[in-house]
Formats: structure tokens, C-alpha cells, sequence
């Protein structure tokens, strides 16, 4: 589960929607957002898909993203 990016493989005979799509995926980023941009809310997510426990390998990627981000600006810039 990445909250950055979700892919979806849709194609509809209705051409409406079809023409739509880009709308429907914008509604549906922000329908999850709630869901996928708190820390908490997401791993009790990702515990639901995956029956109560986390795999061995699942990694929080956006509060990993984060941390770094936070300790890359305490840091300070580069050295010349």
C-alpha cells in the first residue's frame, strides 16, 4: 500500500464516465486522504487488509518520507 499512488485499470462502455475518469480519480484521492494521510488511521487500515496484523515487510512510506525530510531540514544545508 502506497499512499502516495493508487493505480487503477478502469474502462466503462459508458462514455460519459469515460470521459470523467480524471474526476473520479480526483474524487476518490480525496475521499481516502483521510484515511491515507494520517499515521494512525493508516496502519489500522493496512492491519484491516492484512487481518489484524502487519506483514513482516510493510513499511509506513510516507512517515518514513517525512522523518527523513524533518531530520534532512534540523541538519542544516550541505556543506560547500
Amino acid at each position: 500500500m502506497r499512499a502516495s499512488s493508487v493505480r487503477l485499470y478502469t474502462c466503462s462502455a459508458d462514455e460519459t464516465f469515460h470521459r470523467s475518469r480524471g474526476a473520479f480519480q480526483d474524487a476518490l484521492v480525496d475521499l481516502l486522504d483521510p484515511i491515507l494521510g494520517n499515521v494512525e488511521v493508516r496502519e489500522r487500515a493496512a492491519k484491516g487488509v492484512y487481518g489484524g496484523r502487519l506483514p513482516s515487510w510493510w513499511r509506513d512510506l510516507p512517515a518514513e518520507a517525512a522523518a527523513a525530510e524533518a531530520a534532512a531540514a534540523a541538519a542544516g544545508p550541505p556543506p560547500p
